[in-house]
Formats: C-alpha cells, sequence, structure tokens
C-alpha cells in the first residue's frame, strides 16, 4: 500500500477500523470522532477531532479548513467508520475544493454482532432530508418520482424513506454478491421487516456490495431504463446499504447528476452505535477519480 500525505479514518471500537488506522502509512494520520457517536472522553483515541451537535457538512468543512490546501496532498480516505452523510459530504467537499484523486479503503467484517438483527441505529428519528451538497433541482411536478433505496439492516430506515416519500415509484438495491455469504439473506429478513413490502416495489435491482463502481452503474442504468419509458419528474436516492455502495450512489450525483432533479435522501437519528462488527475480513482500496 501507497504513503499518503494525509490519511483520515472515523473513530468507532471496531477492530477492522482501527487496524486499518495502525497499518497505514501517511505523514500525518487524523482521527474524526463522528458528532453522532456516543463516546465517553477516556475512550477516544489522543489527536483527535471532534466537533460536538454539528451537522455532516459543519463537522467535514472545519476539519478540512483546518487542513490546508488539499489539492496539493495525496489523500485516502478510510470510509469503514464514516456515517453516510458524512462519508457522502467528502467527497463533495473535495471535489469542490478542486482535489481530483482520492484513495479509499474499506474494510470488510467477518459478520455483525447480532448477526440480521443487528441496529446501526440508536435513538429517536430527527429528520429526513436532503444530505448537504446533493440537494439537487427539483421539479414542482412530482407526477412521476422515482426513489432508489440501498438496502442494509436497518428495516425502520427504509420505512422512514418510504413514509418521506409515499407517492414515489419504488426500486430497492439489495448488495450482492454481499460482504460474507450469509450477509444477502441476512438483508432480505431484515427487508421483510419494512412497513411497506419489498415485493410491492417496483423492481429489485442488484450490485456488488463491495463495489461503488458498478453500484453507480447500475443506478444510472436504471434510472435511464425507466425514464426513456415515462420521462420521471424527480427522483430520490436513499443508500442505507454498505458504505461501498454508499460510495456509488455519491459518484452517480457527482458525475452529472448534480444539476439534475435528482437528490440524496437520508434518515437521521439521534445516535448511531458505535463498532457494531466482529472481526476484519479484507481490505479494499480505490482509486477514486473526482469530476471537475
Amino acid at each position: 500500500m501507497d504513503s499518503f500525505d494525509l490519511f483520515i479514518s472515523c473513530f468507532d471500537k471496531s477492530e477492522r477500523v482501527q487496524k486499518v488506522f495502525e497499518n497505514v502509512r501517511a505523514s500525518s494520520k487524523k482521527w474524526l470522532i463522528s458528532p453522532r457517536y456516543a463516546f465517553s472522553p477516556g475512550e477516544l483515541p489522543d489527536d483527535n477531532f471532534q466537533l460536538l451537535e454539528a451537522d455532516e457538512s459543519t463537522f467535514i468543512k472545519t476539519f478540512f479548513d483546518g487542513v490546508g490546501d488539499l489539492t496539493q496532498k495525496k489523500i485516502c480516505v478510510d470510509i469503514t467508520g464514516f456515517l453516510k452523510p458524512e462519508l457522502l459530504f467528502i467527497f463533495y467537499y473535495l471535489q469542490f475544493k478542486g482535489v481530483k484523486t482520492v484513495q479509499v479503503l474499506y474494510a470488510e467484517p467477518n459478520s455483525y454482532q447480532a448477526g440480521h438483527q443487528t441496529s446501526f441505529t440508536n435513538g429517536v428519528h430527527m429528520e429526513t432530508r436532503s444530505i448537504q451538497g446533493y440537494e439537487g433541482n427539483h421539479k414542482l411536478d412530482n407526477s412521476n418520482d422515482f426513489l432508489i433505496i440501498g438496502f442494509g439492516y436497518d428495516h425502520d430506515l427504509v420505512s422512514l424513506v418510504t413514509k418521506h416519500k409515499p407517492q414515489t415509484k419504488k426500486v430497492s438495491l439489495f448488495g450482492l454478491p454481499s460482504l460474507q455469504a450469509d450477509m444477502y439473506q441476512q438483508s432480505r429478513i431484515r427487508a421483510s421487516e419494512v412497513k411497506q413490502d419489498v415485493e410491492d416495489f417496483a423492481r429489485i435491482i442488484f450490485a456488488p456490495a463491495n463495489d461503488p463502481f458498478i453500484t453507480a452503474n447500475v443506478i444510472s442504468d436504471t434510472i435511464k431504463e425507466y425514464n426513456s419509458k415515462s420521462p420521471i419528474s424527480n427522483i430520490y436516492l436513499a443508500p442505507l446499504g454498505t458504505k461501498p455502495q454508499a460510495l456509488g450512489f455519491a459518484l452517480y450525483y457527482l458525475f452529472g447528476a448534480s444539476d439534475q432533479s435528482i437528490s440524496v435522501v437520508y434518515p437521521f437519528t439521534k445516535e448511531y452505535p458505535p463498532g457494531r462488527s466482529i472481526g476484519i475480513s479484507k481490505v479494499w482500496q480505490y482509486s477514486i477519480e473526482l469530476p471537475s
């Protein structure tokens, strides 16, 4: 693995996040502490960056604004521990600041602590809204709105998104092949608990759980197909699956969708429990070329 000028990771208690941080070579390594993770001060590592009660844009912008000229740095981001709104805003902001290339790491888990019953949220629902930087330009006409939901384990979040956009034509995207052999089946078990039956969605589509590039292509192809049959009024994307798939949602948006009637929405809850995985299976590295 290469050496980097700047390596950032979001701290949690999982082995897969901490081992990657220990082994990456970089001139500067920084732990970011998500405002939504509930840590006590004694649990936090040294040399960390933390803002309390900050949204995704304030959190990420404040960190990078203290780093200096980003275009002159070789940057690597471990997306494993980041919450998805923070993860997506990182790449929006790096593109905005003129960064051309980012190396991305993702560490697969061996399993999750409670199998198919694992929950990645904790606390009351606050709001469902567009992730900052991914708001799009929506039309007043909503007669043929379209929603693609990336499915993971949190069926409650899926229900919140479908409730937020009840009149949309809905497509579910599952991770297949999954990160581990049993994880696809586990996600389908959780999907069966969604208040609106997944089988009633307009369609079920698939993309590898560990491949952001294929995920972006599958989203693009699906939208083109439906748009050719009947022009879509507005498009909503909800990245609730794996982190690499969430990155794929971001890439689709950043590469040409930002000026269209497309936005990326997310159901925000008050707290997220950090570190729900067991072990480390493999580490993926992606080279992301950001659009100018």
